[in-house]
Parts: structure tokens; C-alpha cells; sequence
């Protein structure tokens, strides 16, 4: 019940009318297969419209809805290590983000993935706090 009325408010919010597309949204950015799949793109992400702190959504790995995928979160960060190190730079050029970050207790350092939303208004920020 829960996720479903998140959905219909961000179809309200969003004015997209699409609970279905809503949940999506919600449903991927909560879960392991959003954060793996948000990996490899993280690097050539556009962060150059997130003007404001209010653009930047941070998730908690350790939050994460759905089961954890052994070893393959750490077998893509990995492989995509110059994909990170890429976006840690351009997290770095973004004082909106890094003030975000520095407000929650992170830096750029702990940051594994993120995700620009279609319209480029608004940046969902991996937090790696496994090990924490």
C-alpha cells in the first residue's frame, strides 16, 4: 500500500498522470537493479542543470529495497572503476552535490553510481555505507 500511494504522489507531483511510470521510477532507484544498471552510465552523466540541493536525492545502499546481489555490485563497480573515478570528478565540480553530500556526512569518495532523471532536473546519488 505503501509504494502505491508514493506513486500516485509522484504522479501528482510529477503531473504525469502515469501512477504505472511513477512506480517505476520509485521502484528502480530503490533497488539493486537500479543502482547496478545506473553504474556503467554514471561517468557521462550531465550534471551541469543540478543548480540546487534540492535537486539531489541520496540513497543509501545499506536502503535498498531488494536483496542484495552477492557479488555483483562490486563485480560492476570494478569493471566500470574509470566510469567512477569520472563521476567522482564531476560530483566534485558540482557544489550543489558535494553541499548535499557534506550535509549527510559523504564526499564524493563514498558516491558509487548516480542517476540524472530524463529531464535533467534531478541527480539520485549512490551512497556506498556498507562498510559503515
Amino acid at each position: 500500500m505503501k509504494k502505491i500511494l508514493s506513486a500516485i504522489t509522484i504522479a501528482a507531483m510529477l503531473g504525469t498522470g502515469s501512477m504505472a511510470f511513477a512506480q517505476s521510477e520509485v521502484t528502480q532507484a530503490n533497488s539493486y537493479a537500479g543502482l547496478i544498471d545506473a553504474i556503467p552510465l554514471s561517468g557521462s552523466s550531465d550534471l551541469s542543470s543540478i543548480a540546487s540541493e534540492d535537486q539531489v536525492v541520496i540513497v543509501l545502499v545499506s536502503s535498498l529495497e531488494t536483496t542484495a546481489p552477492g557479488t555483483e555490485l562490486d563485480n560492476s563497480l570494478s569493471t566500470n572503476a574509470a566510469a567512477t573515478d569520472s563521476m567522482r570528478t564531476n560530483i566534485s565540480a558540482n557544489e550543489f552535490i558535494t553541499a548535499k553530500l557534506a550535509a549527510e556526512g559523504y564526499s564524493a569518495e563514498n558516491v558509487i553510481a548516480i542517476s540524472v532523471d530524463n529531464t535533467g532536473n534531478q541527480v539520485t546519488v549512490y551512497v556506498d555505507n556498507r562498510a559503515s
